[in-house]
């Protein structure tokens, strides 16, 4: 299941992308997130996880709204 998740969030249209300026790194984003992906240290752009399930724990959990969900650039 795994693998073929991974298949399909690269080709996504929706992604989580980080706004490094907003972002206090706090960690709360890292520490959130079930399938264990490192947010809070993703560069400009899009979180590069290929195991990311798009659960928006992370999202949820950014008190400086530095995550967002937007369609892919």
């Amino acid at each position: 299941m795994g693998a073929l998740n991974a298949i399909f969030s690269s080709k996504s249209l929706l992604g989580i992308y980080r706004d490094v300026g907003t972002c206090d790194t706090c960690g709360l984003c890292s520490k959130i997130c079930p399938v264990q992906i490192d947010v809070e240290k993703a560069k400009l752009g899009r979180i590069d996880g290929k195991e990311c399930i798009m659960c928006l724990e992370c999202v949820a959990a950014c008190h400086t709204s530095a995550l967002k969900i937007s369609l892919k650039r």
